[in-house]
C-alpha cells in the first residue's frame, strides 16, 4: 500500500482485494501511520485500485473511522469504484465516512 502527504492530509492507496486475507495488514499500516503522524488535517483511502471489498474490509473502514473520530478527524474514501461504492451506499455507511464515487 502506497501512502503520501498533501496540504497536511494523508492519503493511503490501497490495491486490489480488501478482504479478510489482507484487512488486518492494512489495519495496521493505516493506525501505525496515523500514531506516529502529527499535524494532519484530513485523512483519505484512495479506493481507485481496490476491485473487491468484504465485510473484513468494511470493518476494518469503521474501525480506522472510530480511531480518526476519537481523535476529532474524519475518514474520506475517495475514487470508489461503482461496485465499491455500492456495497457501502446499500450498507448505510455514507453515514459513517464520507465517500466518493470514481
Amino acid at each position: 500500500m502506497k501512502t503520501k502527504t498533501e496540504d497536511n492530509n494523508i492519503i493511503f492507496i490501497p490495491e486490489g482485494e480488501i478482504t479478510l486475507k489482507n484487512g488486518e495488514i492494512i489495519k495496521k499500516d493505516i493506525i501505525d501511520t496515523l500514531q506516529k503522524s502529527s499535524g494532519y488535517q484530513k485523512v483519505y483511502i484512495d479506493m481507485k485500485n481496490v476491485s473487491f471489498l468484504d465485510s473484513s474490509g468494511i470493518g476494518m473502514l469503521i474501525y480506522i473511522n472510530r480511531f480518526l473520530h476519537s481523535r476529532q478527524k474524519m475518514l474520506h474514501l475517495t475514487s470508489a469504484s461503482p461496485e465499491v461504492y455500492e456495497v457501502l451506499k446499500l450498507g448505510a455507511f455514507d453515514k459513517l465516512f464520507k465517500i466518493e464515487k470514481q
